[in-house]
């Protein structure tokens, strides 16, 4: 039974006259129930709209609105149609009022004056019937609530076995209405998310990428009403990592009838999802690398198909055969580069670090979560590479080495940017044996190059052998068959006095030839064994020269070509050099140039000085000249530009290259130069002299030795020089700026004098004897901050190439300042790391800074 308290009833009276109420109230207060007055119908008709009453006592006169206006509208109400009203009047007692009073729903008309037992008897009926109304009420809902609860006990109980079943699940299980909104999400959902589940949304368990192809088939299986399938990326938008799942969503149908509900479950398949990618990404490249002998081409679509499994970007850096790293290949996910991680930044030696790392050491680099590890690391160039990938929003990063048969061929780095995803050991896993398939590619690549090469080698090598012997036959017997035939001839004894000189001269001549032919050969004999050698004397130029040009004149005049010497250099100048050799070099090419210069034409020989420290031979002709084509292989043994039978012009191609070797063997370089065919051609032997005079040097402006005077006042500078007079020379410069120097030689000394005197700047060079610069920044990196390892040191070195300097920051050195080094601007550089020192108030602290002066 309801509480009686719960049942009270409400009285309403309505008249304009505050004394009518008054009246009404006392008639009325002995009742069991609240009275609620008010002076006005729209004050009624306000209470009744929100208050359940169980009569109202209405003044039919009233300004606002009369009694049957307010009844009219209480009975056109839901809420209030049911209320009883009781019209009390004394004025209208017509019969017509009274019929439109009970016409409007009043139980009730009296006027006044009314006895007020009679109103309160009246009054209390409704008060009875109202009470007990409401008690049947209460226990007919009592009753309906329990036919409910046993009825939701059964469900309860059913859907808690479901529920139980739902939450004990690994996959992802979740309930939608017929509509498709989420009513229910098991624990997993949670879990995955991060979020709770009691107001599931999409846009928490969804990648972005995903969501507008899963709300998309979502809508289309509510349109159609049927089962549905696929793959998405579910996770945590909060902590950015997702899994791929497999979604199946089947409708709930009542009994032959509509959808009530939508029951879905998403089964992670995210490691069998990367186990096939992996293997599909390795038959790929495996397909790639193997199906092709230039793995150039091959390497930069391995680079676009291992992204995004491996990341977001990746780059491929090979190494030349001079042990350079270039970068062939970058690949990037569409839109993993925004405007902050803008491709151009990716050629910051800085981000190299990890790959010159890897390069150098043939081992991996990875940081699996580039920002904690960047948080953590101290002061150095670690620190600083660190701090520089988590700038340009790299989360995670990995270098592995293409290694094959001991030898680093190059590396593959891969980043993940902005994306939150950090690499695993899986991931690594993959990423090396990717490695490995590519390095074999490279080495069989370079294996068949190499192999390409000395066939190449070889069949030129066997077409030149035939073509020398060819050649050799040719040139052996002509003279012979001179020399035979005149010697029958000279046996006769029939021959004139005149006949007679001219067989003698014809042999004479001829055999000076082969001797010559075979002197060629015993030379080049000697060059390919190595055991030509010089004997070197202190001896002057001009002289050789003249001789050269002198045994060659009568050559020149039997051709009728002009022979010209000019001598503009010093004809003192005086070299190391062997005599007989060198006039071997001269008269090769002045007998070259006569060969090949027509009747009528010109040939010029100079000794010049182009330099205070050497001596240039020329020899320069107007002749048939030397095509472009040939110009590269004219030093070639047994090369010639004519080697058919037709040529003009008789020799085995041999003079040339033994004046390269010789001309080699004296120190010095020739070179040779044409304009073209029919155009002439000239030689140039330069060579070393002893007699070098000071070159004069032009000063720098006064503003760049202005700039550095000074700057380094009161910092000490430990150089590093195995050089002498490098060393001496850099501490003249410094000591110049200001700088309180201490120089040493070697690593060890370097090392010891850092934790002896402390000083403020290493500059060192990186080629020092037994421990090179390298090994030495090592060492000192690893000494604590107390003993100087956080010193800011500048790497001095001759190698100034990209990799070179990210070889130099990778190792620990913060500025890298190429050899040769002007020393104003070697100054300059100090200075700047000086400046940067003093401005951050410690070394270390000026670390990042000083990495930017590259």
């Amino acid at each position: 039974m309801a509480n009686p308290s719960d049942t009270r009833p409400k009285l309403l009276l309505v008249d304009d006259q505050p004394k009518n109420l008054l009246a009404l109230e006392a008639i009325l207060e002995p009742l069991d129930a609240d009275l609620v007055s008010v002076t006005s119908g729209t004050d009624a008709l306000k209470r009744v709209l929100h208050e359940e009453f169980a009569a109202i006592l209405l003044d039919v006169q009233m300004p606002d609105m009369d009694g049957f206006e307010v009844a009219t509208v209480i009975r056109s109400r839901e809420r209030s149609r049911h209320i009883p009203i009781i019209f009390l009047t004394a004025i209208n007692k017509d019969e017509r009022f009274v019929v439109r009073g009970y016409t409007v729903g009043a139980v009730d008309y009296l006027t006044k004056p009314f006895d007020p037992d009679i109103l309160r008897s009246k009054v209390n009926i409704f008060i009875e019937l109202f009470r007990k109304s409401r008690i049947i009420q209460q226990q007919s809902e009592l009753l309906r609530q329990a036919k409910e609860r046993e009825l939701a006990e059964m469900r309860r109980a059913s859907e808690e076995r479901y529920l139980n079943l739902a939450e004990s699940m690994p996959q992802i299980v979740w309930v939608a209405d017929p509509s498709g909104d989420l009513r229910y999400c098991n624990r997993r959902w949670s879990e995955t998310t991060g979020v709770p589940g009691d107001a599931p949304d999409w846009s928490d368990i969804l990648h972005p990428e995903d969501r507008a192809a899963f709300l998309g088939q979502w809508a289309g299986a509510l349109k159609s009403t049927r089962e549905w399938q696929g793959e998405f990326r579910f996770g945590s938008r909060e902590r950015g990592t997702y899994r791929w799942h497999l979604v199946k969503v089947l409708p709930i149908r009542s009994a032959g009838g509509p959808v009530t509900s939508w029951i879905g479950t998403s089964t992670d398949i995210d490691d069998r999802r990367i186990a096939e990618q992996a293997v599909r990404l390795l038959a790929e490249a495996s397909t790639l690398l193997g199906s092709s002998l230039e793995p150039t081409a091959a390497l930069e679509k391995v680079a676009l198909r291992a992204v995004p499994i491996l990341g977001d970007a990746c780059f491929v850096d090979v190494k030349d055969e001079h042990g350079r790293s270039k970068r062939l290949a970058t690949a990037h996910v569409h839109g993993a580069a925004p405007t902050r991680v803008g491709l151009e930044r990716f050629d910051d030696p800085r981000l190299s670090i990890g790959t010159a790392n890897a390069l150098l050491t043939g081992r991996r680099e990875v940081v699996f979560d580039v920002v904690k590890e960047a948080q953590e690391a101290a002061a150095g160039s670690r620190g600083d590479h660190l701090r520089f990938m988590s700038e340009l929003g790299v989360t995670s990063f990995m270098a592995v080495p293409l290694v094959v048969r001991d030898e680093v061929l190059g590396a593959f780095t891969f980043l993940a940017i902005d994306s939150r995803r950090h690499f695993t050991s899986s991931d690594v896993a993959l990423a090396e044996d990717l490695a490995r398939r590519a390095a074999m590619a490279l080495d069989n690549a370079a294996l068949y190059a190499v192999a390409e090469r000395e066939r190449a080698k070889l069949e030129e090598a066997n077409r030149a052998k035939d073509v020398f012997l060819a050649t050799l036959s040719h040139e052996l017997r002509t003279p012979l068959n001179a020399m035979m035939g005149w010697t029958q001839i000279l046996r006769s004894g029939m021959l004139d006095e005149t006949k007679f000189k001219r067989a003698v001269d014809t042999i004479d001549r001829n055999a000076r030839a082969q001797a010559q032919l075979i002197a060629d050969l015993l030379d080049v004999s000697r060059i390919v064994t190595g055991k030509l050698k010089v004997d070197a004397l202190v001896i002057e130029l001009a002289p050789i020269l003249e001789g050269a040009v002198d045994a060659a004149r009568p050559s020149a005049d039997a051709k009728k070509v002009l022979l010209e010497l000019e001598l503009d250099a010093d004809p003192r100048a005086e070299l190391k050099g062997d005599p007989v050799r060198l006039q071997q070099i001269i008269g090769n090419l002045i007998s070259n140039a006569i060969k090949f210069t027509p009747p009528g034409g010109r040939v010029v020989v100079a000794l010049e000085r182009p330099a205070a420290h050497r001596a240039r031979l020329r020899v320069s002709d107007s002749g048939q000249g030397i095509s472009s084509e040939f110009l590269p292989f004219v030093f070639d043994r047994f090369r010639q530009a004519d080697s058919t039978t037709t040529r003009t012009h008789g020799g085995l191609g041999l003079g040339l290259a033994i004046v390269k070797h010789l001309v080699e063997l004296h120190g010095g370089t020739v070179s040779a130069s044409s304009e073209g065919a029919g155009k002439g051609a000239t030689f140039r032997v330069d060579l070393p002299l002893l007699d070098a005079s000071p070159v004069e040097v032009t000063p720098r402006a006064d503003r760049d030795a202005g700039a550095v005077v000074g700057g380094l006042q009161g910092m000490h500078v430990l150089v590093v020089e195995d050089d002498t007079d490098g060393r001496e020379l850099i501490a003249m410069v410094l000591t110049e700026a200001g700088a309180h120097v201490t120089a040493v030689g070697t690593a060890p000394a370097a090392l010891e004098a850092v934790l002896r005197i402390r000083p403020d700047i290493l500059v060192s060079d990186i080629g020092l004897p037994g421990e090179d610069g390298f090994a030495l920044i090592r060492k000192v990196r690893a000494l604590s901050a107390e003993q100087g390892g956080q010193i800011p040191a500048v790497a001095l070195t001759a190698y100034a190439s990209r990799d070179d300097t990210a070889r130099a920051l990778a190792a620990g050195f913060h500025a890298h300042v190429a050899k040769p080094v002007d020393p104003a601007d070697l100054a300059a550089a100090v200075v700047r790391v000086a400046a940067l020192v003093r401005r951050a108030g410690t070394p270390a602290a000026s670390a990042d800074g000083v990495a930017r002066l590259q």
